[in-house]
């Protein structure tokens, strides 16, 4: 009876433990989730800051697109730093790739939070220039009333 006893508490320590353990994992779990998550958001959320994102829209209702990659010297006026963006910044033809189909995710990511195309877009033209990598898009549907007063055109060469 004694060693039966004796095992009866043995297993009941080792059910304790377990339990301590699979809360603590259980804590761990969720903090690492957590902390992964916000840390991803807040790269998605500075990759954003990286981004130009400009619209256009035609007096026949189509709406337009420019996304580009915010250069360290991008200004709203166009006087500054004259010199700098006149020299062109060369990319291999795998860098220049790799930021571009990175432009594309960060366009569809874009306009599905801004919700400036219902419809899906397609990319008119994507490249590099003295300003950087650009990616220049038209939405599947046409602007609406509310659209012409949330986008007002900020691109100012089509």
């Amino acid at each position: 009876f004694r060693q039966t006893n004796n095992l009866f508490i043995l297993f009941m320590e080792q059910d304790i433990n377990l339990k301590t353990n699979s809360g603590l994992i259980a804590i761990l779990c969720l903090t690492i989730t957590l902390t992964s998550a916000c840390s991803t958001s807040n790269a998605s959320k500075k990759r954003a800051e990286q981004l130009r994102f400009e619209t256009r829209i035609s007096a026949s209702g189509l709406k337009h697109f420019e996304i580009r990659e915010r250069q360290p010297h991008d200004t709203e006026s166009e006087g500054v730093h004259q010199e700098s963006r006149q020299r062109a910044v060369p990319r291999s033809r795998k860098s220049l790739a790799r930021a571009l189909k990175s432009l594309e995710k960060q366009a569809t990511k874009v306009i599905a939070d801004t919700q400036y195309c219902r419809r899906g877009f397609w990319v008119l033209d994507a490249d590099s220039d003295h300003k950087g990598a650009y990616l220049r898009g038209e939405c599947n549907d046409l602007a609406s009333d509310s659209d012409r007063l949330n986008f007002p055109d900020s691109i100012k060469n089509w």
